[in-house]
């Protein structure tokens, strides 16, 4: 066992594992932000707009409205998360 690990560790440190990392990472950082921020501000604007006529509901599903939104909300949060974590690198990275 402590081969396998020891195996891991040295194929992590390469740049095929650097990248591998990278994509994990930024997976983790996709899934966290739809789940905790796009999600919920979602569910809000549905709840907003639940008493709306239904012809007005088709024209926003027209023109594809939860899709632009999903993605807006998707890039502020990314934004922030990927922001998050370079300061936090830099932090660790100065001490």
């Amino acid at each position: 066992m402590p081969v396998v690990i020891a195996w891991l560790m040295a194929a992590l440190e390469t740049t095929v594992g650097s990248i591998i990392i990278s994509a994990l990472l930024t997976l983790g950082i996709s899934f966290v932000s739809y789940k905790f921020t796009v999600a919920p501000i979602k569910q809000q604007l549905m709840n907003v707009l639940s008493g709306v006529p239904a012809e007005f509901l088709n024209i926003l599903g027209w023109i594809r409205l939860d899709v632009a939104c999903t993605m807006v909300l998707s890039a502020y949060a990314a934004r922030w998360a990927v922001g998050s974590a370079v300061s936090l690198i830099r932090t660790k990275s100065s001490s």
